[in-house]
């Protein structure tokens, strides 16, 4: 145990007992900063940013870094605090702890943020960072903002770029939603932004985690008339661990009757930790029509000034490193990767390496028009071709010198995005009734989403988890290679976003080898699941529910044979099937179609009760027999 000293605002202090290397206390003066606004920034975004640095402070302790939860007896001193003050603000909020019990560390998060105290980054955050490549402090120039666009499927983002761009990418987007990350420079009124658009749909969740890995700052877009949705939720969280900022825009605001929604939306924004300026937080909301243009104006300004004071710079004359945002395979283009350039400029020629053992030179440079360039320079996204094998997204891209590749190319091994390795979702079970599947996609990051969404399903579908198999889950389209291999292991082949050549597709015929193919991803998960049920062997099998003894028998002319029983075990239900016993030998068998309790129709009947029943397909009841009523059970 050590003792950290802290200093308050009148220059009292305090000690503080903690453990060695759990925590970090520092105090600040408590004052405002004063950051003076860039050349050219309107005074409204000058008073913003410096409005954004003021604190008031409710503690003698200013800042402070928790890396881990820690029992409740330690958050007391470490945000300068008593025990039965920290106990009385988790009591007001439902939560109750022992001494010693241990407190997640976004509750301590939490406290200290109500008490005014700012939660520094930790060094699992600063280690985390650390494989972006280092800025060069010579020769700096500005680059453009990059900025991820995020938020629920169908709140409007791929239109909104739409209508900056004057383009119609979501009206050919597959069932109208992005399934990949792309990126496009835009030339706006108040400067040039690269804006990145990201899939909304669940299962692209490690997508969107790289788009806002390389950002500069995150849109976070919400429909007014659907509110905050469960990947609007996912996309500030992403943003809130990359410490990215973040300006929200509340789209479909021509809609009639949205206008009640918009508080609630800025409630359910407060919920998550993102307070806009209005409620006395520090986040840019605009009200924006990704149709009409309404609001788009003031957002692009807003983009704008937040990122001028920023001051963001690169050096365009070191060794070009960029971030591969996605990969795939092309007809006439091979292994291609969409990158931005982070530091120095790409040009054509380079050779490079890549985070996963892929490699190459530069062949062609296209941009987000898809027009050939010569280089690309920071921010800048650009197509690259010429990677010998596909690129891990994620990693980053390195221009390294003609030895230095040689060296490379002659040492990697050979490189499989995924290993042989089949994956199974569930329980083993009996191999006849085992859905074997090969995926193909269009990119690795369709990839990953198939994967995610399908092991969602076998979460939900017990059913479907213990019978599908993945033997491989690959990039391009269907060769006759892979339905060689899916005959050879009785397997399925699903493509999604790709196309089958045409000796793949005649020699699938011939073999008989099931092609799957899809553009929109939940009708590929719903088409797997029916297919993985069809092939499921249902055995139906008889249970005894219920026993009754038939003490009277009625001839009821027009209604057919009422047998009147006695229930002595069990339970008696409409629609049961029910056996005739006379002794130890079975007279015949039916359903009940209609059941009586003290003359009023039911559903069943208990064991103590009496009941009258006519039976379907059997009449030939007689006082004394026993009925054994069966319930139909699957398998």
């Amino acid at each position: 145990m050590g003792k950290v000293k802290t200093q308050a605002g009148n220059g009292a202090k305090k000690s503080v007992t903690s453990k060695p290397g759990d925590v970090k206390i520092k105090v600040v003066a408590n004052s405002v900063k004063k950051n003076p606004a860039k050349k050219g920034v309107t005074q409204r975004a000058a008073r913003r940013f410096t409005r954004k640095t003021a604190i008031t402070y409710t503690s003698d302790v200013s800042e402070v870094e928790v890396p881990v939860g820690l029992p409740l007896h330690e958050i007391a001193p470490l945000l300068g605090k008593d025990l039965c003050e920290i106990v009385l603000m988790l009591l007001q909020k439902g939560k109750t702890f022992t001494r010693n019990q241990l407190v997640p560390r976004e509750i301590i998060v939490m406290l200290a943020h109500e008490l005014g105290i700012d939660v520094i980054k930790t060094a699992a955050r600063q280690e985390k960072t650390s494989d972006k490549p280092s800025l060069s402090k010579e020769n700096l120039v500005e680059r453009w903002p990059v900025v991820v666009v995020m938020g629920h499927v169908d709140h409007g983002k791929t239109t909104l770029l739409d209508y900056v761009r004057k383009s119609s990418v979501a009206v050919r987007e597959k069932g109208g939603i992005t399934q990949h990350v792309a990126a496009y420079e835009v030339d706006t009124s108040h400067g040039r932004i690269v804006f990145l658009d990201t899939p909304g749909h669940e299962a692209f969740v490690s997508v969107r985690g790289r788009g806002v890995r390389v950002t500069d700052m995150a849109i976070l877009i919400v429909a007014a008339d659907d509110g905050v949705m469960p990947q609007t939720v996912e996309a500030i969280k992403s943003a809130q661990e990359a410490e990215v900022p973040i300006i929200v825009a509340i789209n479909k605001v021509d809609k009639e009757g949205v206008e009640g929604n918009i508080e609630s939306i800025k409630r359910q924004l407060a919920q998550h930790d993102v307070l806009v300026e209005d409620w006395g937080g520090e986040t840019v909301c605009t009200l924006v029509s990704a149709k009409t243009g309404h609001g788009v104006d003031e957002l692009l300004e807003m983009i704008v000034l937040q990122t001028q004071m920023m001051d963001l710079k690169a050096d365009p004359n070191i060794p070009a490193s960029a971030f591969v945002l996605e990969s795939k395979v092309e007809r006439g283009y091979g292994s291609t990767s969409t990158v931005i350039v982070s530091e120095g400029t790409l040009k054509r020629g380079d050779s490079f390496i890549c985070g996963n053992g892929a490699t190459g030179r530069v062949r062609l440079l296209l941009d987000s028009a898809d027009r050939r360039i010569d280089e690309a320079g920071p921010s800048i996204p650009v197509k690259v071709v010429g990677f010998d094998v596909p690129a891990a997204p994620g990693g980053w891209l390195k221009v390294v010198s003609s030895s230095a590749y040689a060296k490379a190319r002659s040492t990697k091994p050979g490189s499989q995005r995924r290993a042989e390795e089949p994956t199974s979702f569930g329980e083993t079970i009996v191999e006849e009734e085992v859905t074997p599947l090969i995926i193909k996609a269009d990119t690795h990051g369709s990839c990953d989403a198939v994967e995610y969404a399908l092991k969602g399903l076998c979460q939900k579908n017990k059913d479907v988890g213990a019978r599908l198999k993945i033997l491989s889950n690959t990039v391009g389209d269907i060769m006759e290679g892979d339905v060689l291999r899916a005959e050879n292991a009785g397997a399925t082949i699903v493509g999604f976003n790709i196309r089958v050549e045409r000796n793949a597709l005649s020699s699938a015929q011939l073999s008989d080898v099931k092609i799957l193919i899809h553009h929109i991803i939940y009708h590929l998960i719903e088409d797997v699941e029916k297919f993985v049920m069809s092939r499921v062997t249902v055995v139906k099998k008889y249970k005894q529910c219920g026993k009754a003894e038939v003490r009277k028998v009625f001839d009821m002319k027009g209604r057919g044979i009422i047998a009147g029983c006695y229930v002595t075990d069990g339970v008696v239900r409409r629609g049961n099937k029910v056996v005739c016993m006379r002794g130890e030998e079975k007279i015949g068998e039916g359903t009940i179609s209609s059941l009586q309790k003290e003359r009023k129709v039911v559903k069943d009947t208990i064991a103590g009760y009496e009941c009258g029943f006519i039976c379907e397909d059997f009449k030939e009841w007689q006082v004394g027999d026993i009925a054994l009523c069966l319930e139909e059970e699957t398998e």
